[in-house]
């Protein structure tokens, strides 16, 4: 529903009149002009004030469409959805299956497995830094983490078919790390150059360390110019890099701590 604004607009109209006096009376006129108290400014109407914000409109019969058009298109086997506002529950949806084999409908308590979980946690973290003056956003990533310090933008290809390869135009910094705008590739359906390097290179195999993470990473060219796109990637695990990077101000294992971790009301 549109809020609809009222605005107030005041105007105040003026004459202007033009007197003639004789040279006689015009030292007297002088004279009272200078005694005179001036005139009082127009009173202004009062600022009105800001519009209260609008509530989030919850539509469950959107989101209800929503989630069974994944189940009807085939695009998933079950999904639900569940939406708080204000510490209450004002929606709750299941459609389709957590098994289909066995016929078992999708309901409130299906287990099920949440990926990028530790997105928030190096997230928190690194805004706590932030906050504390230990880094700016727009500081270079390889200040921290100099893995990344000689990143080759892909640039296409030559008329030979081959992988041509740029510097970047700028570095890639904190706050593209944290919005995933740095370049990184996610792999996956990267079908160019930086997608095979990725695949070969292979830095999330589970048996790296995270310190192979950082090194293998700043191996891979960044798909595209830094900030100039978003792409989901990687950028959240150079977050940890970064984090336990011996040039970080404090080292990842902080990152669990209960300051992390609890919840943000007591």
């Amino acid at each position: 529903m549109k809020s609809q604004t009222k605005f107030l607009v005041a105007g105040v109209i003026g004459a202007l009149g033009f007197l003639a006096v004789q040279p006689a009376a015009a030292a007297a006129a002088a004279a009272a002009a200078a005694t005179a108290k001036p005139a009082a400014k127009p009173a202004t109407a009062p600022a009105l004030p800001a519009p209260p914000p609008q509530p989030l409109v919850i539509e469950p019969q959107a989101i209800d469409a929503a989630l069974k058009s994944f189940v009807d298109s085939q695009k998933i086997v079950g999904v639900s959805a569940l939406v708080y506002q204000n510490d209450k529950e004002v929606y709750f949806g299941a459609y389709g299956f957590a098994d289909r084999e066995n016929n078992k409908p999708m309901s409130r308590d299906t287990v099920v497995q949440i990926f990028s979980m530790t997105k928030p946690i190096t997230g928190v973290a690194l805004m706590k830094l932030y906050e504390r003056g230990k880094f700016q956003l727009d500081d270079p990533l390889e200040m921290y983490a100099p893995e990344f310090a000689n990143l080759k933008v892909y640039a296409g290809v030559d008329d030979a078919g081959q992988p041509k390869y740029e510097a970047p135009k700028r570095k890639v910094t904190v706050r593209d790390v944290l919005r995933h705008t740095a370049g990184f590739t996610a792999g996956g359906g990267d079908q160019t150059a930086v997608g095979a390097i990725y695949k070969q290179i292979d830095p999330r195999a589970r048996t790296n360390t995270l310190a192979q993470v950082a090194e293998k990473l700043g191996q891979v060219p960044l798909a595209y110019q830094p900030g100039t796109r978003w792409r989901y990637s990687m950028t959240s695990d150079s977050d940890a890099c970064l984090r336990s990077s011996k040039r970080a101000p404090r080292p990842t294992a902080t990152s669990g701590s209960p300051t992390t971790t609890r919840p943000a009301r007591s």
